[in-house]
């Protein structure tokens, strides 16, 4: 079956080619190729890969040996942040030395970092920690190279033992919060509880005004969150979760216009393992048009960073998937688009900036 997305229906048929029996209702799978095989060589800075269609990327260390990288957040004046799960954010700018700021006098570990719209003028940095079986959802001000000015946006949160979480602005500016179920499925069905739940919230931490009954919950059943976001239209929500049924899967979700704010799922799909999503990013660039709004999931237990293209007339149909430098990455941990083209991706220890061919259509 060749690489891309495939519609089956199951029925019997008799040895004569008879149709025994209906058709099955259609069952949509994605087939997934691989760039490379089980064993490649790791990436070296430098270097230039090709995609499937033909799409070459420049490959480029821009931080190397820091210690556990959880996430990365890149800002509109080309500075990168690097959270580590020890509580230290490194910024980079690509060209000085690196600055290390600490967001907590704890043990807590650091799971989620998302920059404010206005970075560029408040300087506020949003992190999520997790500690003695909580998350705490924080806010910070980077101010001379140090996170300062340290403020609960939320009301702590039940943890799972092996937690996960995600932060991220939206297109609309409000702050998007990812919780797991804290280890009890029903806490993530219960609305009044914040576990398992996708959260919208104003900057401050206070609820929109156009939320249904007043409550900040989005979207909820969720067992462990593992990426989100837009595409450059900003009418979906793109997610990729465990459900609380142990399935992986990449969720679209819309909202309309209408007060209060309802959201809906339009579509739904079972990520190919092995997976284990940690981030995901939509290219921002308009360069390369083979790559325009092309969503990247880092597949931490695959090894290898997933490449999801769109149906070009319906934004909500998954065409083809494609498996970018399988094996070749060490584990990756997270993805982050520039407005410039580039993708930051993170590993355990390092981050890559790969970088479009400008001379391509």
């Amino acid at each position: 079956m060749s690489n891309g997305s495939h519609v089956l229906e199951l029925a019997t048929v008799t040895a004569n080619g008879t149709l025994e029996s209906a058709r099955s209702a259609q069952l949509r799978v994605i087939v997934a190729a691989s760039t490379t095989s089980v064993g490649a060589q790791p990436l070296t800075d430098g270097e230039r890969i090709t995609t499937l269609d033909g799409v070459q990327l420049d490959a480029s260390l821009v931080a190397r040996d820091l210690a556990d990288i959880v996430d990365v957040a890149v800002a509109s004046d080309g500075r990168f942040l690097v959270a580590q799960r020890d509580g230290r954010v490194t910024i980079l700018n690509g060209s000085d030395e690196a600055v290390s700021a600490n967001v907590a006098s704890d043990d807590g570990r650091l799971l989620a970092l998302a920059l404010a719209p206005d970075f560029a003028r408040s300087g506020h940095v949003y992190v999520i920690q997790a500690q003695q079986a909580i998350f705490r959802l924080l806010r910070h001000r980077l101010l001379d190279g140090q996170l300062v000015e340290r403020m609960a946006v939320l009301p702590d949160v039940p943890a799972s033992a092996d937690p996960s979480a995600l932060l991220r602005f939206g297109p609309d500016g409000k702050l998007y919060a990812a919780f797991d179920d804290g280890g009890n499925r029903a806490s993530a069905a219960r609305l009044f509880e914040w576990s398992g739940k996708i959260l919208r919230l104003n900057p401050d931490g206070t609820t929109p005004d156009d939320q249904p009954a007043a409550s900040p919950v989005m979207w909820s059943n969720i067992g462990s969150p593992g990426g989100l976001d837009w595409p450059r239209e900003g009418r979906a929500l793109w997610v990729a979760e465990t459900g609380v049924d142990g399935v992986e899967r990449l969720r679209a979700l819309f909202s309309g216009g209408e007060r209060p704010r309802r959201v809906g799922q339009r579509s739904a799909y079972v990520l190919p393992p092995p997976v284990d999503a940690t981030s995901l990013a939509f290219y921002r660039g308009e360069q390369v048009r083979e790559l325009r709004d092309d969503l990247f999931i880092t597949a931490r237990k695959g090894s290898y960073l997933l490449r999801v293209r769109f149906d070009p007339t319906d934004s909500s149909r998954v065409a083809s998937t494609e498996k970018l430098l399988e094996g070749r990455l060490g584990e990756p941990r997270a993805v982050a688009a520039s407005a410039d083209g580039a993708l930051f991706v993170a590993t355990r220890n390092n981050v890559w900036r790969l970088t479009p061919v400008s001379n391509q259509r």
